[in-house]
């Protein structure tokens, strides 16, 4: 998708009319069978005035979010801007179509239905067109924090005591997905609710037991304790095989070459393949992302988050 193609369509998002739309909203659980993801919904019964209070943080998106740049694994939205991926990239679409059903046994009845929901979506439908808003829940949702706290208000001048079951609603949204697209607001949410964190596990498995990867490295055991599960270890190494930069005929002597005459502190054995180590397993992500740059102006080295040819 082009920039004027990707823009076009975000301005056709702000510019969507939901005065008088069909507004519901559901809650969301999600579970796994091996690596079959699925997700159940519950229509909760809102009045008018939390659909309305939902609707505006909407509309505060239309009128803020101007901007858009497409979601790369190590990209950052700026301020006011969403980052945007295609729906079949991902799983939304498993989501998204269980709240287009109707009928009363889709609707939430009990506490139960509602408890440890993981996220919520406010749907927005009008002239055939809908947009579907995703939050997050936070730990109010979850049985066993809301089982070790009293619900409060204040009233007046002092705090009093509420029996009832509470849940709380964010002012925010994660992602918002529209005509095929998604334009996303939080990436971390967005990664754990569509599971992309398994996405990138799975990724870091076939890299590390493919044999190209693995040939450049006498010992990559400790690397692979590096990474593990974190997931902005996990982002930057589904970038190096992506950009496979260690496939190229010369890239090992290149870097013997560089980490001897600039002391970057890698250890190599003698068949010039890599020894790591815990203590350098950064630096070995960094050099096969290519992010360690040296300035032609001060001849200092560097370690950035992105290198974009200019």
């Amino acid at each position: 998708m082009t920039q004027q193609v990707l823009q076009n369509l975000l301005d056709e998002l702000n510019g969507f009319d939901i005065d008088g739309a069909d507004v519901s909203l559901w809650s969301f659980k999600k579970s796994k069978n091996g690596a079959q993801i699925s997700y159940s919904t519950k229509w909760i019964d809102a009045d008018d005035v939390l659909k309305v209070a939902l609707c505006s943080v909407f509309k505060r998106y239309q009128h803020n979010y101007r901007d858009v740049a497409e979601y790369s694994i190590l990209t950052e939205a700026a301020d006011t801007q969403h980052l945007h991926i295609l729906n079949d990239q991902t799983h939304v679409d498993l989501l998204t179509s269980n709240t287009d059903l109707v009928g009363a046994e889709h609707q939430a009845t009990r506490i139960k239905d509602l408890d440890n929901s993981i996220g919520y979506v406010l749907r927005i439908e009008k002239a055939g067109n809908v947009v579907y808003c995703i939050k997050k829940s936070d730990n109010s949702w979850k049985t066993k924090k809301s089982n070790s706290l009293f619900n409060v208000v204040y009233v007046g001048t002092e705090l009093t005591l509420v029996e009832d079951r509470s849940f709380q609603l964010s002012k925010t949204f994660d992602m918002i997905v529209f005509k095929g697209s998604i334009f996303i607001q939080n990436k971390k949410s967005f990664e754990s609710l569509l599971d992309f964190r398994a996405d990138f596990q799975a990724s870091f498995t076939t890299l590390t037991t493919s044999a190209a990867f693995a040939g450049i490295f006498s010992n990559m055991q400790p690397l692979v304790e590096f990474v593990k599960d974190n997931m902005v270890h996990l982002r930057r190494m589904q970038v190096v095989e992506q950009k496979g930069l260690y496939l190229q005929p010369n890239f090992m002597a290149r870097l013997a070459l560089k980490n001897a005459s600039d002391n970057w502190g890698l250890q190599l054995d003698a068949n010039g393949q890599i020894i790591a180590t815990h203590e350098t397993a950064r630096t070995i992500i960094t050099v096969l992302l290519d992010h360690r740059l040296k300035s032609e102006l001060t001849l200092a080295t560097y370690d950035v988050p992105s290198s974009v040819p200019v």
